[in-house]
């Protein structure tokens, strides 16, 4: 009678859900951001809470997962003409003005506008 004994290097470990590592600074993850996404900005979150690029590991990358909110690229392009006109424009494929935008309500000229930020020198 002969006994074998096989032994699998395991380490430990644990999964979370993307919503439940929110606030968590993580060292090293194992992405999954294949066809499941289901919402727009879940891959930032799940993206931001590693605190290097090299603790990221992406497993099945599907880049037409990833969703973006059409006024958040307005905003973008509306930055990158301001400031960087050489950058390249994002194409917006649906109009914002059917949604929401509260982006789009940025004052640009806050202490002109804002007597709390730009008090008048007879107040104090």
């Amino acid at each position: 009678m002969f006994v074998y004994r096989s032994q699998f290097p395991l380490i430990l470990a644990f999964a979370v859900t993307i919503h439940k590592c929110q606030g968590l600074s993580l060292d090293n993850a194992i992405i999954d951001l294949s066809d499941n996404v289901f919402s727009a900005g879940i891959a930032y979150v799940a993206l931001s809470q590693v605190r290097t690029l090299s603790g990221v590991q992406l497993t099945r990358f599907n880049p037409k997962t990833l969703m973006v909110f059409s006024c958040s690229k307005k905003e973008i392009n509306r930055l990158r003409q301001l400031y960087g006109p050489d950058f390249p424009q994002y194409a917006i494929a649906t109009d914002c003005s059917s949604r929401k935008c509260t982006l789009t309500k940025i004052i640009d000229e806050p202490q002109a506008k804002n007597p709390k930020l730009c008090p008048t020198k007879g107040s104090s």
